[in-house]
């Protein structure tokens, strides 16, 4: 049951989603050019101070206080962490205080049913944190880069990690749509059959349209590009802001 947040003042940290009882985990990825290495952390406080790039995982939001911790030690805002536990936004992109915000919908097939959760994530200096509500995602092709040295994700800078984040998560969009597509055939199908327990197919494909319909991200996949820096990226976000009829952030050289 979602937590009830009319009577909180803005900035407190209570998750308001459907995983309630999932255990807060962390998971660190540290990694160069010729090495990298995987660790599994209890505390903010195990990160180290090398100058590898990191990308620190973390899911399920059972323990406020790892988040609040998390806060602190990076100097991210309440209303920032309010927004990571809260999950009725739309999509987003915006900067915080010099830091890349992004609340996204991230959407995977599993068990030929479509999950859905928040995803937040924050770019910082040579770090990227990421925010999930429970274990699961799309970013096994990734890690496998990470693993394995393939493709430039362990070359280039932090950035590069996150636009390669940003194109998963947008392949998996098109994945859940095809697979809503072949569901409409079914359904289809079934109202030419008069086939019982139709109406019940139609409402749960309803609803799976209705989500991806508002999770789409306002950022053209193809866009993205090794070529652009951090600077360039908020250029692109900025000069995006006035054109209102623009529903795309164009990424500018």
């Amino acid at each position: 049951m979602k937590t009830d947040r009319i009577y909180y003042p803005p900035g407190t940290l209570i998750y308001t989603g459907d995983y309630t009882g999932q255990e807060t985990k962390m998971e660190l990825y540290s990694f160069d050019e010729s090495e990298y290495t995987i660790n599994q952390i209890t505390s903010i406080d195990e990160v180290p101070s090398t100058p590898q790039k990191k990308w620190l995982n973390i899911t399920g939001f059972n323990n406020i206080d790892i988040i609040r911790e998390i806060g602190q030690h990076y100097v991210i805002s309440d209303m920032v962490l309010e927004d990571i536990l809260k999950t009725d936004h739309r999509s987003k992109l915006e900067f915080v205080d010099e830091q890349l915000f992004a609340v996204l919908k991230m959407v995977y097939l599993k068990n030929d049913k479509i999950v859905h959760e928040q995803l937040s994530i924050l770019v910082l200096d040579n770090l990227i944190l990421t925010f999930q509500e429970i274990e699961g995602d799309v970013f096994d092709t990734i890690r496998d880069r990470i693993v394995n040295g393939k493709g430039n994700v362990r070359n280039l800078n932090i950035d590069y990690l996150f636009y390669s984040m940003l194109d998963a998560i947008v392949d998996h969009y098109y994945t859940a749509l095809e697979f809503v597509e072949t569901l409409i055939d079914q359904v289809e199908e079934l109202v030419m059959n008069e086939e019982k327990h139709v109406m019940e197919r139609i409402y749960s494909t309803k609803k799976d349209l209705i989500f991806l319909g508002s999770s789409i991200l306002p950022i053209k996949a193809s866009d993205i590009s090794t070529r652009w820096s951090f600077k360039s990226l908020k250029k692109a976000f900025v000069e995006s802001l006035t054109r209102p009829k623009s529903s795309e952030i164009r990424f500018l050289t």
